[in-house]
């Protein structure tokens, strides 16, 4: 029984993102990216996500609070806070907590779920989310 239905299990309540503030810039763009998303492959869609450019761990924080497998308003949430974290890989300061997920923030520790949910989930991203970059390797040497 392959059933359609959206229910969310992700780290938002259910409906914690119905009262959510979309500015007109991401409703367009969001909508665009979910008809492009939801019309790939299962094994394409993973891909789909890499192409941000952020850290596997980066991605993970990410979809801890917004799966966007789960629907077209945790997609949007997914791609607000994928816009906030690529604005933040600009920020030497905020490496640790796109890499490792853990980091420092006005002086205390946060981990990156926290600091998104508390920073991110209600704010407009300094940029809208880019699917089209590509990570740069850490290790310094380019392959693949």
């Amino acid at each position: 029984q392959n059933s359609m239905r959206a229910t969310s299990t992700s780290g938002s309540s259910p409906g914690a993102l119905d009262g959510t503030d979309w500015s007109k810039g991401e409703r367009a763009a969001y909508e665009r990216l979910h008809g492009e998303f939801t019309a790939l492959e299962p094994e394409a869609s993973a891909l789909f996500f890499a192409r941000s450019g952020l850290p596997p761990r980066t991605i993970e924080a990410i979809t801890a609070l917004a799966d966007p497998n789960q629907g077209a308003k945790e997609f949007w949430m997914f791609c607000r806070l994928v816009g906030h974290c690529q604005a933040m890989q600009a920020r030497d300061r905020s490496k640790p907590l796109l890499e490792e997920g853990q980091g420092e923030v006005a002086g205390e520790t946060k981990t990156l779920e926290a600091f998104l949910q508390e920073r991110c989930m209600q704010r407009l991203p300094p940029q809208l989310p880019n699917f089209r970059r590509r990570r740069t390797p850490t290790n310094g040497r380019g392959g693949g």
